[in-house]
């Protein structure tokens, strides 16, 4: 998808050529950087990536069978959300008297023996970082059925794709938050995790 932004760009560096070109190349890559994400998400995660990236679907008025259950040491209080590859909830560490975070592996990948090992890799690769802008991994477990789950920390606060609905994000607020996710990102690179 092609953008034309002359106007902001000649406006916002007419007196630094330099600059000028290196964010007119930025916004170039960034044009194409659609088709490369979609490629990427396909080779890390396989072809149905829509059924994997979906947000699983709450029934209005069911109850979550998971919410009160116990698994391993660890009550579950309630869902927070999910993700590309599971499903997140709240929890108590019954051991530790302390609130986590219980990743689980979606159920339509847990027979699948190549997403289980991503997701194992995806904890070992995370629990060697320590980071601020990075969760914190505590354990790696499995439900009697076979279900993987990782324990983390668990943090209060609004996710970025509620802020992003709650209406468009002032500038500095993008920047602080991307400016987060960089450094979270160099800290990874660092450590040779992609």
């Amino acid at each position: 998808r092609s953008v034309s932004r002359p106007k902001p760009v000649t406006a916002e560096t007419s007196t630094d050529p330099a600059l000028r070109a290196e964010l007119s190349s930025l916004l170039a890559v960034y044009d194409q950087s659609a088709d490369y994400v979609h490629r990427l998400r396909q080779d890390v995660l396989g072809t149905d990536v829509q059924a994997i990236l979906r947000e699983p679907p709450v029934v209005a008025d069911a109850p979550d069978p998971w919410i009160g259950r116990q698994v391993s040491h660890y009550e579950i209080t309630d869902r927070i959300g999910g993700g590309g590859m599971g499903v997140i909830y709240r929890a108590r560490d019954l051991r530790l008297d302390r609130q986590v975070a219980l990743k689980f592996i979606a159920p339509e990948l847990r027979r699948d023996s190549e997403a289980r090992r991503r997701f194992k890799h995806e904890a070992r690769a995370a629990s060697a970082l320590d980071h601020p802008n990075i969760c914190t991994i505590h354990d790696i477990h499995e439900t009697d059925d076979g279900r993987a789950f990782i324990v983390m920390a668990a943090y209060d606060g609004e996710t970025l794709r509620k802020r992003i609905a709650r209406g468009p994000l002032p500038v500095f607020e993008a920047i602080d938050i991307a400016g987060q996710v960089s450094r979270a990102l160099a800290a990874a690179h660092a450590r040779d995790i992609v």
